[in-house]
Order: C-alpha cells, then sequence, then structure tokens
C-alpha cells in the first residue's frame, strides 16, 4: 500500500458543497471506444439537464467481457446501443509518442467528472489502474468503485472476487493510515442492482467532490 503525501494532495470532504455543473455535449455524442491493453473507456451520464463525462477504469484482459455487459446496461450512457470502439493499432502507436500512455491517459482523464473503477479478480495489480486513481486523486474527480466480479462472463460465467483497487492508495489523516477505500464508496454491480443505480452513484460521487 503506498502513501500520498498531503502537502502536495488535498484532502477533500465527503460533503462538500456541489458546484455547478459542467457540460461535455461533443464530447458525449461520440461513441464509446475501449482499447486493448489499456484499461479505460469514456461513457457520459445524461440526466437533469445535463450530460456528466465519466472516465471509466478496468482490467482489459479478463474483465472485458464483464465491462461490456456493465456498459450496455448503463441506461444513461449517451451514445444508445453504439458498440465500442476497438482499435489495438492506435493504442500501439500511443505507446511510441512522447509521454506515451501517462500522456494519453491524461487526454482521457481531461473534462471527466468522475472516476469509476471496474475491478474484477485481477484488477488491484494492474499498473494503469492504479495510475489512473491516483491522477483522478490529484485531479479531485469523484471517485467510485463497482465490484463486477459478479457479472457473468458469456463462456466462463463468474469469476472470483479480487482486491478492491481503492485499498491501495492511502493518505494519512489525523495521524493515522486511511485506505482510498475507506474514502470512496464501493458497490456490487449484481448485489447493489447496478443498472437501476449507477447513475445516482455516479451523481453521488460528484457531488462528494465538489462537481
Amino acid at each position: 500500500m503506498d502513501s500520498l503525501d498531503l502537502n502536495k494532495l488535498a484532502i477533500r470532504g465527503l460533503e462538500s458543497q456541489k458546484k455547478s455543473e459542467k457540460t461535455f455535449k461533443s464530447e458525449c455524442d461520440q461513441p464509446l471506444r475501449v482499447y486493448p491493453e489499456a484499461t479505460i473507456f469514456l461513457g457520459c451520464e445524461k440526466g437533469a439537464g445535463m450530460a456528466r463525462k465519466v472516465f471509466f477504469s478496468f482490467h482489459y484482459d479478463r474483465d472485458v467481457h464483464r465491462v461490456v455487459q456493465v456498459r450496455d446496461s448503463w441506461v444513461v450512457r449517451a451514445s444508445g446501443d453504439a458498440p465500442p470502439f476497438y482499435d489495438k493499432a492506435e493504442f500501439e502507436s500511443v505507446k511510441k509518442r512522447a509521454g506515451g500512455i501517462e500522456n494519453w491517459i491524461e487526454e482521457q482523464l481531461r473534462g471527466t467528472s468522475v472516476t469509476v473503477v471496474l475491478f474484477g479478480a485481477e484488477t488491484y495489480d494492474r499498473p494503469w489502474v492504479r495510475h489512473e486513481i491516483k491522477r483522478s486523486y490529484e485531479l479531485k474527480k469523484g471517485i467510485l468503485a463497482i465490484d463486477i466480479h459478479n457479472v457473468k462472463h458469456p463462456q466462463l460465467g463468474g469469476d472470483v472476487q479480487g482486491k478492491n483497487p481503492l485499498s491501495y492508495w492511502e493518505i494519512t489523516q489525523a495521524g493515522r493510515k486511511v485506505p482510498f477505500s475507506s474514502l470512496y464508496r464501493t458497490y456490487d454491480w449484481v448485489r447493489d442492482d447496478g443498472y437501476n443505480n449507477i447513475a445516482a452513484w455516479i451523481e453521488a460521487a460528484a457531488t462528494a467532490a465538489g462537481r
């Protein structure tokens, strides 16, 4: 478990006052994208006259089939039933650019208000998932985690439960170590009825972050 320096990162309370919402119509009108070997896709939550741009972090190789099911049942997504866009060539090109994947992740995070970590059996150990969580904290995004191990793979069924990636990072608060898993909410997609509740979870995370 790694600690973050409080002199560099300000703790934001979960009761932060909600600020004016921003809209991201141009981004939200685009199809969702999933990149092989990477860990994110972008989606938009629409409601109450606004569109919220959301960053999803996950382990591609093991969980993409479960993630796609979550995406497809996300009743508030912006692009209807538009399929994800898989582009391995683009991702390989990203790795060769100056700054590589880190700069690419920064571009994907820009303009988002909430990061949703979809975690399964091995997500905790994924270095880019850890990086995305850390950067989301530093950028003062709303953060939440959703356990998707019970979402059934079309051929393999459910998976074993994995460790919450939010527990990897911690801060020092009042002289004691506090993991991110204690600062931000974690849900189970199946048990907590994510199909009907994900929009409310995202909005609550945004509100807690003052976004």
